[in-house]
Parts: structure tokens; C-alpha cells; sequence
């Protein structure tokens, strides 16, 4: 009987690590200095910033959608279309790939993810759309 819960507490623990350390499937890590080149080619795009209030506050990118992963699960529907694709904004790996399998799985389109730290500007900087 051990044996059995302590396989289980190891199972449930590798499948913890896997969904918290693989990417999601489909998602490509987009460099900061990109997205501008991406929004002026899809204006229908939606960017989702994941991360906690106080570090969008630190540093957003304009028009971003600020829904940090805690929250996620419970106001997606209020601010976001499903049929636009998305954009996650996020400041670690794992915080992306978690908000990307939550709304895959409510049928969501996400092709990229991008990474902003607080120290820098990298999703603070404001584009110029293409004419």
C-alpha cells in the first residue's frame, strides 16, 4: 500500500514538472523586437500579458491585455475573443506554457509566446503600426 501512494505522489509530481518545464505544443518563442513586425501584419492579434499586476505595471506593451495566470481561469471570457489569435506576454517560461495549455484547451488559437522581464524595456516599447 506504501508503494502504491508513494508511485502516485511521484506520478503526480512528474506530471507537474512536464506541464510546468515543456512547451506547449505549437507555440514558437517569438524576441520582443519581432512583435511589432507581427502586429502590423495581423491587427486582429490579441496580446496577453500573463504576468502579475505590479510587474505590468513596471512596463507594459500598449494594448496589452493584463490577466496574470491566478486570474486567468476566472475573467478570460471577460476580456478576450477566441476567435483572435493570441500573443502571451510572460516572464518565465512556465508561466507561458501553463497559460497556453489553459486556453488551448478552451480553443484558443496561440502560435507565440514572448518573454518581458521587469529590468527591461523589451514590452514596453511602443510600435508603429505599418500604413
Amino acid at each position: 500500500m506504501d508503494i502504491a501512494i508513494g508511485a502516485a505522489v511521484l506520478a503526480g509530481i512528474g506530471i507537474w514538472l512536464y506541464r510546468r518545464h515543456v512547451p506547449a505544443r505549437g507555440m514558437k518563442l517569438l524576441n520582443a523586437a519581432e512583435l511589432p513586425q507581427l502586429l502590423c501584419a495581423d491587427s486582429s492579434v490579441q496580446l496577453l500579458d500573463v504576468r502579475d499586476y505590479l510587474e505590468y505595471e513596471a512596463g507594459h506593451y500598449p494594448n496589452a491585455i493584463n490577466i496574470s495566470l491566478g486570474r486567468l481561469s476566472l475573467t478570460w471570457h471577460k476580456h478576450l475573443d477566441k476567435n483572435k489569435p493570441v500573443i502571451l506576454l510572460a516572464s518565465a517560461p512556465g508561466e507561458a506554457y501553463s497559460a497556453a495549455r489553459y486556453l488551448k484547451r478552451k480553443g484558443f488559437r496561440i502560435d507565440y509566446w514572448v518573454i518581458c522581464h521587469a529590468s527591461s524595456q523589451d514590452c514596453t516599447v511602443p510600435h508603429q503600426c505599418c500604413a
